[in-house]
């Protein structure tokens, strides 16, 4: 018997700009007892009206429903009445998720509430680009998720521009929760974080304008002893310089975790100047630690204060990937060679075109290079009427498949596909 449909139509959901006749799924046939629907860039009508069926027209066996991509025929309430006839879903996912062509921006309100007796999910993903969550009264966002206590995977986002504090009540309950990953509007609140030892894929921020609820956050970190990805956000102002040192001590907790593989900052302003030091201290190695980011996002975060980079080699003798938004001298490049799996890189390029040329000979020297990224705030044309030395420098590179080069302006931008020389 049939127990999972999977149905892909990846132009579809782009081309229409109004509810289309066909082609679009309106109906199942009638005696499926599926257990897995699963629907990527179709036209879906979920419920009954204007004269069509629907998909779900009564209680369904589904454990598993998951939707990319989709234009929602009947919008919201058929979304809401959808979930209220499968009372047996473990997964639910949904990435853009719109009630009309997407490049209307019409994206769909998710109200959590409907989720609160569905005691058996596992897995809730409401991350995708586009989807809100809305609470329907002024109470936590996620407060209707607190019983929802067979978690595994609990992935949110929210397009309000309000922040929403997660609190300990809120995931006390979630004991099974191995990955957390939240958008920037939801503020972990230090008790929250000291609730998920179990969490082994944690994406959060932490702070706010509180200087002090950074750190007591952050210290939170060392109990979390399963961790092998961490992406961590963190807002508000520098500490004062009487609390600077003890600031930057406790941000040793991120790299508490003997199983840390991605390690991922990003912060505004609130990360002590020092911390890097505690982060990757001094004798110790992180042998696990594959990944290493600290803000690539141009014009974004900053200022930033780098690990030194000698120190960085020493602790991360694995690392294959490495994202370091400022500019590294050709010194500090050539010490890279030393991480012999160093697969992706990105990196700051100076703006001076003697040094930027120097910069890409010493990247021309990191041979175990598949893809590099090379930021820049120079205007494209620019950079490569004036780098073509050092473009031709990177040729040297036998690995290299892909070269991206960008600059702060959002829409100055090329990726160049590299043709491995035989």
């Amino acid at each position: 018997m049939l127990s999972c449909l999977q149905w892909d139509s990846p132009e579809a959901s782009y081309n229409f700009a109004r509810p289309p006749v066909a082609p679009f799924l309106d109906e199942l046939p009638t005696g499926l007892k599926l257990r897995s629907l699963e629907v990527a860039g179709l036209p879906v009508r979920l419920t009954s009206g204007g004269g069509y069926a629907g998909v779900l027209q009564s209680p369904q066996h589904l454990t598993k429903l998951r939707m990319k991509d989709c234009l929602v025929l009947d919008g919201e309430a058929g979304l809401q009445a959808a979930l209220s006839l499968l009372p047996n879903l473990q997964h639910v996912s949904f990435d853009w998720a719109y009630a009309q062509n997407r490049l209307v921006n019409s994206t769909i309100s998710f109200n959590p509430v409907v989720l609160e007796d569905m005691r058996q999910l596992t897995f809730l993903d409401v991350s995708g680009m586009g989807f809100k969550a809305v609470s329907a009264s002024d109470a936590p966002i996620v407060q209707p998720l607190e019983h929802l206590t067979n978690l595994h995977c609990l992935q949110l986002s929210t397009s309000d521009l309000r922040s929403h504090s997660i609190r300990a009540s809120m995931v006390a309950g979630m004991h099974q929760l191995s990955r957390l990953d939240l958008d920037f509007q939801f503020i972990v609140e230090p008790d929250a974080l000291a609730c998920l030892r179990r969490v082994q894929h944690l994406r959060v921020c932490i702070g706010e304008e509180d200087e002090s609820a950074v750190v007591a956050s952050v210290r939170q970190l060392q109990r979390l002893t399963r961790l092998t990805h961490l992406s961590l956000s963190i807002r508000g102002e520098a500490p004062e310089e009487s609390t600077a040192a003890a600031a930057a001590a406790a941000f040793s907790t991120l790299t508490a975790s003997s199983q840390l593989q991605h390690l991922e900052m990003r912060a505004e302003g609130a990360m002590p100047a020092d911390a890097w030091q505690h982060i990757l201290p001094k004798g110790q190695q992180l042998p696990q630690l594959r990944v290493l980011t600290d803000g690539v996002q141009v014009g974004w975060f900053g200022p930033w204060h780098i690990p030194d980079v000698t120190r960085l080699v020493s602790c991360c003798p694995a690392l294959r990937e490495l994202a370091t938004m400022p500019v590294l001298d050709p010194q500090q490049l050539a010490l890279l060679h030393n991480l012999a799996g160093l697969h992706q890189l990105k990196v700051g390029l100076a703006d001076d075109d003697n040094q930027a040329l120097e910069q890409m000979s010493a990247l021309a020297q990191l041979t175990s290079l598949h893809g590099l990224t090379l930021i820049t705030e120079k205007g494209l044309n620019r950079l490569t009427s004036s780098a073509d030395q050092g473009l031709r420098e990177l040729t040297k590179l036998q690995q290299l498949k892909s070269l991206d080069i960008k600059t702060d302006i959002w829409t100055s931008h090329a990726k160049l596909q590299v043709r491995s020389q035989v």
